[in-house]
């Protein structure tokens, strides 16, 4: 839904729309805008601005209409309905089909900027990006979304020239903080430290979805140092008695990061995770797993390893696993089935105190080679 005001003013085949002013859903605009037609073709030139956009305003662009849609937001009955329909089949990409003729029937260069953005638990503080359409060939260069510190920037560009359009992005996050992007846990971030990300993926089809479910590409991100709660870094390395210590004495202590990477590549819409690393002080994890974009459902599973010697840890992965729009934590404890077997045959046959012994680890693990980690993620385009 949309309320928009301007002066309208045309000489010949020249129109010139000022004053601009209005709303498209809960975002205001502002701006003007110039329109010449030459041999029957249209070209459209300006400058947009909002004071404050709300990014899921954006959404019916990509037709789509997320959730986040439903709450404090004037939507339209048809809007209503495709929400209804996401949510019933748990999807978040939305597929409806763009009318490639359209695209090219006119062209156009527009500049936008937003002063605030409203992202929901995003900390999106502002949005600038240059439009530029010609003969069906759409490109969003440059694209930048600012961070509280940091910005994702870089360009999409939709081509749809010929009968399928087809889809590239190309991202970078860089100067990010980790404890802006997670959610806090008993008002505690559980990391801190800078990312760096990179997203390089191309992808055909007529809709978000069905571009997305073919798309190739990487996908990396890197933290190249920072620090953890020793709480979460105990988990991930399933330290029972450790971690319950440090959640009984309410110890909020860090463990030092010495890096963290994540790697993916991306073939035919799944992301398959090559490499998985986070080496703290306390505990390396590794893993392994794969996203896959055309059912929207994912599975990794994290397999950490303490440095230092421990009592009660268990050889039981976490795993993360289920749909996009609702992800699932769990403990693989069937993988630690023959340790805690072990463990029961020992304190039924010997004495209750050896039931300990296959739960102790000496705790040998190496320290990454960080280096070469983060050089590999810079390779692939992070901004390190």
């Amino acid at each position: 839904p949309y309320d928009i005001t301007g002066d309208l003013s045309r000489n010949g085949a020249e129109a010139d729309i000022t004053h601009i002013g209005g709303r498209i859903g809960s975002s205001d605009v502002a701006g003007h805008l110039h329109v010449s037609e030459t041999g029957g073709r249209r070209d459209l030139t300006g400058d947009l601005a909002s004071h404050r956009l709300k990014l899921a305003d954006l959404s019916a662009i990509i037709g789509g209409a997320p959730r986040a849609m439903m709450r404090g937001t004037v939507t339209s009955p048809a809007q209503q309905a495709a929400a209804a329909r996401l949510t019933a089949e748990h999807r978040i990409l939305p597929d409806a089909r763009l009318d490639v003729s359209r695209m090219r029937q006119m062209d156009a260069d527009v500049h936008y900027r937003a002063e605030t953005v409203d992202a929901g638990p995003l900390p999106i503080r502002q949005m600038i990006l240059h439009a530029r359409l010609d003969h069906g060939l759409l490109t969003l260069d440059p694209l930048s979304l600012v961070l509280p510190q940091g910005a994702l920037s870089g360009s999409i560009r939709l081509d749809a020239r010929g009968a399928t359009p087809v889809t590239s992005i190309n991202l970078a996050l860089a100067h990010a903080q980790v404890q802006e992007l997670l959610p806090r846990i008993q008002g505690q971030p559980p990391a801190e430290g800078s990312l760096a990300a990179a997203a390089r993926l191309t992808g055909s089809g007529s809709s978000v979805r069905e571009a997305a479910g073919n798309a190739n590409g990487v996908v990396t991100l890197a933290i190249p140092g920072g620090q953890m709660r020793q709480l979460f870094a105990e988990l991930i390395g399933v330290d029972v008695a450790r971690s319950l210590f440090l959640y009984l004495s309410k110890d909020e202590s860090p463990t030092p990061i010495r890096c963290a990477v994540a790697d993916f590549s991306a073939k035919n819409g799944v992301l398959t995770l090559d490499k998985l690393m986070i080496d703290t002080a306390a505990v390396q994890a590794t893993g392994k797993g794969t996203i896959n974009l055309r059912d929207e459902t994912f599975s990794i599973v994290i397999n950490g390893k303490p440095k230092h010697f421990r009592i009660l840890h268990l050889a039981a992965p976490i795993t993360l696993k289920g749909r996009l729009d609702d992800p699932k934590v769990g403990l693989d404890i069937g993988k630690a089935a023959p340790q805690l077997a072990f463990s029961a045959v020992l304190g039924a046959l010997v004495a209750p105190l050896a039931a300990i012994v296959p739960l102790v680890t000496a705790g040998s693990t190496h320290d990454a080679d960080c280096s070469a980690l983060l050089a590999e993620s810079h390779r692939l385009g992070a901004p390190l």
